[in-house]
């Protein structure tokens, strides 16, 4: 019933669509403790090479990953879902994420732009 329900999707996309709580927030040492463990343990391990992936210095960068998972929620559900998922305010959901909304607003002006463009190049 659970794979049915999931239909291939991750964890947090399930828990949005079924108004689950989020998750608690994961503090910074204990995700660089998982990120050290997945980086010389495991399949991630044993799939560097093959996954072209490398580390610079000792530091386990987590930000890269905590704003893939935002972009992927507000794209997915909007700005107040992923607010309530990643523990912010919509508003800074909204800052840290503007980038989303302005390529939208830039593919309406030039679906307006090529609209109008079509009907003045049939006239």
């Amino acid at each position: 019933a659970i794979e049915r329900v999931r239909g291939g999707a991750s964890d947090l996309i399930v828990a949005a669509e079924h108004d689950l709580d989020a998750p608690k927030p994961l503090t910074t040492d204990g995700a660089r403790s998982i990120m050290e463990r997945l980086w010389t343990h495991g399949d991630l391990a044993e799939r560097r090479d093959e996954l072209d992936l490398s580390l610079d210095g000792d530091y386990l960068e987590l930000h890269g990953g905590r704003r893939g998972v935002g972009e992927v929620l507000v794209r997915q559900f909007g700005y107040a879902a992923a607010a309530r998922y990643l523990d912010n305010s919509e508003e800074q959901v909204r800052e840290a994420y503007q980038h989303i909304e302005a390529a939208e607003r830039a593919d309406m002006a030039t679906e307006a732009f090529s609209q109008t463009d079509n009907r003045v190049n049939e006239r």
